[in-house]
This record gives structure tokens, C-alpha cells and sequence, in this order.
């Protein structure tokens, strides 16, 4: 599995994704995984994707990942959590550009603000 396919940022893409074979079984196990992902209040602005729990990954890679090789399924997690680190930056990026006034991480100190 190529090392950057976690490094594939949505900007990027100009029509409809065509990932390799090898890549499909990823992205549909990110796909089935991201519908797992919480969302916490985001304080005055939107809730806030959270990380994938590892839990929710293992038990994917248990009973859904074609292989049965314990190497193979750490290296799924690894490759899952970094695609997942892609995606909240993406959408804490989108967040910020999207409500200004509140910080990805909660409301901004509008204390100092006139």
C-alpha cells in the first residue's frame, strides 16, 4: 500500500476518485468507519468530527478485513488513522474557514475583542 495515499487531500481530486484495487478494501473499511466517527458539541459553533475510536477499527479489522495476518491488520489501523488524521484536518480546516469567529477546538476568546 503506497505511503501517501493518507496524504491525498480533497482539493486535489478533479472528477470522480479511481483508486487502485489495492486501496479499495482501505477506503471502504474508512468509509464503514467514518459513520462510527462521535461529534461533540463545538462550544458557539458546530460540532466537531471526532477520531474514529481505535475500538470501533479493531473490531472492523476482526471481523470485515480479508486478511487474518496480525501484521496486515496493524498496518490497515495505521493506514486508517492516518487517513482519518487527514480527514479531521480537513474538516477542522473547513470549520475554521466556515465560522470564523470559533476556533476547530471551541469557541475563541472574544474576550480581547472590541
Amino acid at each position: 500500500m503506497p505511503d501517501d495515499i493518507a496524504e491525498i487531500r480533497a482539493e486535489h481530486v478533479t472528477g470522480p476518485p479511481h483508486l487502485l484495487d489495492a486501496a479499495v478494501p482501505y477506503w471502504r473499511a474508512f468509509q464503514t468507519l467514518h459513520r462510527a466517527r462521535q461529534r461533540t458539541a463545538g462550544g458557539f459553533g458546530p460540532p466537531l468530527p471526532q477520531p474514529i475510536p481505535v475500538s470501533e477499527a479493531l473490531a472492523y479489522l476482526r471481523a470485515c478485513w480479508p486478511s487474518d495476518d496480525p501484521d496486515d491488520r496493524e498496518d490497515a489501523l495505521d493506514l486508517l488513522q492516518r487517513l482519518d488524521s487527514t480527514y479531521l484536518s480537513i474538516a477542522y480546516e473547513r470549520i475554521a474557514r466556515e465560522t470564523p469567529d470559533v476556533a476547530p477546538n471551541g469557541p475563541s476568546d472574544r474576550s480581547t475583542r472590541p
